[in-house]
């Protein structure tokens, strides 16, 4: 972005695979501001925008490639309150549909003979 408040897009940079986003196009003596504008599934999006000049102190050095980390905030789970664990009701309900119909065909044989 060209601005501090991220209303003015220059570039729209997409990470690859590795979560990288590569720059190459920035020109020296600019000023830019870089923002997450979408974050992992089950990560939330950082609201931090970060200010890059490309100035002398930028290329100082032996590498012109600098890093920003955007660290990665799992989304909060949401619970319900409600813990029960649903297996249990299914074997009951289960076992008991069982039961019931050997009952039955109880009857039916007692009733035949």
């Amino acid at each position: 972005y060209s601005d501090p408040e991220c209303t003015q897009p220059i570039k729209e940079v997409k990470t690859g695979k590795d979560g990288i986003a590569h720059f190459d196009d920035i020109k020296f003596g600019s000023t830019v501001y870089i923002k997450e504008t979408s974050a992992p599934v089950g990560y939330e999006l950082s609201d931090e925008v970060v200010k890059v000049t490309i100035d002398e102190d930028w290329i100082s050095g032996d590498k012109e490639t600098r890093i920003i980390v955007y660290p990665d905030q799992p989304t909060p789970t949401i619970t319900t309150g409600d813990h029960t664990n649903m297996l249990v009701y299914v074997i009951l309900s289960l076992t008991s549909a069982f039961v019931l119909l050997i009952s039955l065909k109880m009857r039916k044989s007692k009733k035949a003979a």
